[in-house]
């Protein structure tokens, strides 16, 4: 595995497998969040995606149509796996 274009460390894969986790628990694709979250951002105004066959344009699309629950952003945050300072939308809030 890589990470940053070299040999990823020994904890980057835990840590991947653990991100996975917490968006399949959401039931959504650890791509489509991380193709969404940089857009939480003010400063960002898109996201380039790697691609090289029509199939990966394909998943990379339907990924990135898929709905993310606010909840999962709070949860990743939970786990430590997300920094507290980093922008998302706020989980709903619980109505009486």
């Amino acid at each position: 595995m890589t990470y940053d274009y070299a040999p990823a460390g020994p904890r980057t894969p835990e840590r991947a497998r653990r991100l996975a986790a917490v968006c399949e628990a959401h039931g959504v694709p650890l791509p489509a969040a991380a193709m969404r979250f940089p857009l939480h951002h003010p400063a960002v105004a898109g996201v380039v995606v790697g691609m090289r066959s029509a199939g990966e344009v394909r998943r990379n699309a339907e990924a990135y149509g898929t709905t993310i629950p606010a909840e999962l952003w709070a949860d990743l945050r939970g786990e430590g796996l997300l920094d507290t300072r980093a922008r998302v939308p706020a989980p709903p809030a619980d109505v009486p």
